[in-house]
């Protein structure tokens, strides 16, 4: 069995040169394999893993489960049934919470978790943006290596 470090990015090289899809691959400390949408999300997932190194939460996955709307939505001509937010982070007291991460904000995603935010009302939502992930890339920069976007 190939063992694949923690916290580093699977890519390919092809003609010599080093290639990473868009589609970013993580290893996590719980021994997930994620596929990512953004550095953003990378560096949350980061973020998480300290966190669970840490004790400070009780695990984290990568989500995959669509939750369906209860009525379609539809922002500049674009219809969308279904939601899939980035991450469900676990408490140590059983809770847990949903944590997508928005690099930028604009009418479409505010349009989705709105939706969401109706027809699973029970849920909580964490929206973390791009000024929350700079404020942590900075808070942490010192302890966590392989940050995907500092500015």
């Amino acid at each position: 069995m190939i063992e694949i470090p923690k916290n580093r990015v699977l890519s390919e090289k092809r003609s010599g040169k080093q290639v990473i899809s868009i589609h970013r691959k993580y290893v996590s400390s719980l021994n997930q394999v994620c596929s990512l949408d953004s550095n953003y999300e990378y560096d949350y997932a980061l973020y998480l893993d300290y966190l669970y190194d840490s004790g400070q939460i009780a695990g984290w996955v990568r989500n995959t489960t669509k939750f369906g709307f209860s009525e379609e939505v539809e922002t500049r001509g674009r219809k969308q049934q279904a939601y899939r937010p980035d991450f469900i982070v676990f408490y140590k007291d059983g809770t847990y919470e949903i944590h997508e991460v928005k690099g930028w904000m604009n009418e479409r995603s505010e349009t989705v978790l709105a939706q969401f935010a109706k027809d699973y009302s029970g849920l909580k939502v964490v929206v973390i943006g791009k000024f929350e992930m700079l404020s942590l890339q900075q808070q942490f920069k010192d302890k966590l290596w392989g940050w995907a976007v500092i500015k």
